[in-house]
């Protein structure tokens, strides 16, 4: 559940101080609801696996999924013995986001969770956000690699996203190198932000990153593509999204999901621009990026216009109070782009 106060201007926090607030918003957040909603206004149906708890936050989320993607939820997985996770959003205008965050339900949530009945008729399985969710990491990533490992020998697609660890908790202490070593030869698709991979790869996120965007884009894919995922892509902000993929090879060995046009999609190094929107609220604009170019790759698009339309999706989350809200169907964004929509770059 994201909790996002409206702020009507700058955020003080100072002993005995009031901040007058404007209206709470209630909405679904995290890599479940922001990708899985994202991709059913996209045209793409799914089926949602997570676990909450039993409380009035469940009721809320269960209610929201079901008004906007029904018989979505039955796989959710409702805990008596747990809470619900949460973050209360701070995001005031012309201020970088900040997230109070409570895992609840996810910390329980083990690889075992997660049904084959229900993945084994899919042709992709994404998962999000280990680094919130100790069951899945605390092993150094065994259980979750031999998921993913079953999960592939179904024929289904692997996809998987990050969310950076606060470095004073025990996701800030893992191994996250050698948890993506176990890992990625069974992941197809991978598309962390750059501070998260640098985080995670090197143990800190560095400068030269933020001066050079594409450059820190292209060495960190082809570090990922070494270490055997298909298709590997930084998102870099306001800097755009970066995307390497591997030899044809590996492609063919992706799945249900993999590129119709292998030729088109091997060996390849792209970037692609934002499109230029007026920004109202960015959480969730790498979810929803992420969802833009899965939804592409299931419609059997090309590189150029899986790219194209991931960015198109980022672009109009932004344009909303969530995640979620400003995201068009699948046609309204195809026409978007095709309208000449201005990008940011060159």
């Amino acid at each position: 559940m994201d909790l996002i106060p409206e702020f009507k201007g700058e955020l003080r926090l100072e002993p005995n101080q009031l901040t007058s607030l404007g209206k709470m918003s209630f909405a679904t957040g995290g890599a479940v609801a922001n990708v899985g909603l994202a991709l059913n206004k996209l045209g793409v149906d799914v089926a949602l696996l997570a676990k909450v708890g039993d409380d009035l936050f469940a009721k809320t989320l269960i209610n929201i999924l079901e008004e906007n993607a029904p018989k979505s939820s039955r796989t959710i997985i409702v805990s008596k013995s747990d809470s619900t996770s949460y973050s209360i959003v701070i995001s005031p205008p012309d201020f970088d986001r900040h997230f109070l965050h409570h895992e609840g339900a996810n910390n329980s949530f083990r690889p075992n969770d997660v049904d084959l009945e229900v993945v084994k008729d899919a042709k992709l399985f994404y998962f999000g956000y280990p680094p919130l969710m100790r069951q899945i990491f605390k092993d150094g990533g065994i259980a979750f690699a031999e998921l993913l490992k079953n999960i592939k020998a179904l024929g289904v697609s692997t996809a998987l996203d990050l969310s950076f660890p606060d470095p004073s908790s025990p996701a800030g202490k893992t191994d996250w190198k050698k948890f993506l070593e176990l890992v990625l030869p069974y992941t197809d698709i991978f598309i962390p932000s750059v501070a998260e991979i640098e985080y995670m790869l090197h143990g800190q996120v560095s400068k030269d990153s933020i001066k050079d965007p594409r450059q820190a884009g292209s060495s960190l894919s082809r570090e990922l593509i070494d270490m055997g995922v298909a298709i590997a892509g930084i998102k870099l902000g306001s800097d755009g999204l970066f995307l390497r993929t591997a030899a044809s090879e590996r492609l063919e060995k992706m799945g249900k999901a993999k590129p119709k046009d292998l030729e088109n999609w091997a060996n390849r190094e792209f970037w692609s621009h934002n499109y230029k929107v007026k920004v109202k609220n960015t959480v969730g604009a790498g979810d929803s990026t992420y969802s833009g170019f899965l939804a592409a790759l299931l419609k059997a698009l090309s590189l150029e216009d899986s790219m194209a339309v991931a960015s198109a999706v980022g672009a109009c989350s932004v344009e909303g109070p969530d995640a979620v809200s400003g995201i068009l169907s699948w046609d309204e964004t195809i026409a978007r782009i095709n309208k000449g929509w201005e990008r940011t770059g060159s």
